[in-house]
């Protein structure tokens, strides 16, 4: 039994009280998993073939966290689990303008939060394939507007499927 946190990589940088997503892989009899930053528990999701997403609303002091997700079978034994470590901070020491890509993964969003987190821009998932509409983009659009946010759409190209039919 294995369990992946694949979204975040190790020593990833936050802004507080942002919220912040770990998504990940799980597979070999693991049907749930849980959130932990140290001894806190931050949340848990089920399995979903194979996938599993994480959203931790808000972190309150900067630091170094370890974030652990621990992979549960049927009965809630613990089975699996991965660490990573991820820094929290206000400061910007990259002199970047920091922005945040968003999509329906991520339910509801704070944009009066994200932007007093100094986050100034921010990307909303639009459009897949031929097809797929976000159920989420028109709310996100409306209100990065109204939170002052700079604001971009993208659309999730499929190379497999032809554009042209």
């Amino acid at each position: 039994m294995s369990i992946t946190i694949t979204s975040r990589e190790n020593n990833s940088s936050f802004h507080l009280k942002v919220p912040v997503t770990f998504k990940g892989r799980a597979d070999g009899g693991i049907v749930r998993v849980e959130l932990f930053a140290e001894q806190y528990y931050l949340g848990g999701d089920d399995v979903e073939l194979g996938d599993w997403v994480l959203t931790y609303p808000e972190f309150y002091t900067s630091g170094v966290r370890q974030i652990r997700v621990v992979g549960l079978d049927r009965d809630k034994n613990k089975v699996a689990s991965e660490e990573i470590t991820i820094v929290l901070s206000n400061s910007n020491p990259l002199g970047f303008e920091p922005g945040i890509d968003v999509s329906d993964f991520d339910g509801s969003v704070n944009w009066r939060k994200v932007k007093g987190a100094g986050f100034s821009f921010a990307f909303a998932k639009a459009t897949e394939g031929r097809t797929w509409k976000a159920t989420t983009f028109p709310r996100n659009w409306r209100q990065m507007e109204g939170a002052g946010i700079i604001r971009g759409a993208y659309h999730f190209f499929r190379p497999t499927v032809d554009p042209q039919k």
